[in-house]
């Protein structure tokens, strides 16, 4: 099986990563696609946000719309200490905006598409990858 990866702005693709069917060609496909530091840091910063249950759940939450009180966040965390804990990486990394004292946390516009891509999509993605994989070799993921 061979896996295309695309991502598109209305009709127009603004990246496009076609990962061959057998590892033999992995070592062209990868070379290009070096990770610049930075990168690396931003990636391992979005594994970690992704890493904690909590924290994941209360991306999936502002994933869903709208915005998240504090108290919210309290009912998913079960304390100050871990609610503060699972908003801070998304606030520093721009996922998740707070407003005035009193104000919820909200997913800016711009972040949507990303914090989408982190949650929903990604689920979404790795949920067919591994139906694929049962079905074309008999054995899940894992």
């Amino acid at each position: 099986m061979g896996l295309k990866l695309m991502l598109m702005r209305d009709d127009k693709v603004i990246f496009d990563l076609t990962l061959p069917e057998s590892s033999e060609g992995l070592e062209g496909t990868l070379r290009p696609c070096a990770v610049a530091e930075r990168e690396m840091e931003r990636l391992c910063a979005f594994y970690s946000m992704g890493s904690n249950r909590k924290r994941l759940r209360v991306m999936t939450e502002l994933a869903r719309g709208g915005e998240l009180r504090f108290s919210d966040v309290m009912q998913i965390a079960t304390n100050p200490k871990l609610a503060q804990d699972c908003l801070q990486p998304m606030l520093r990394e721009g996922l998740v905006v707070h407003g005035e004292r009193g104000s919820g946390y909200r997913i800016p516009e711009k972040a949507l598409p990303l914090m989408m891509t982190l949650t929903v999509g990604l689920a979404r993605m790795l949920s067919v990858l591994d139906e694929e994989l049962t079905s074309d070799e008999g054995g899940a993921l894992r």
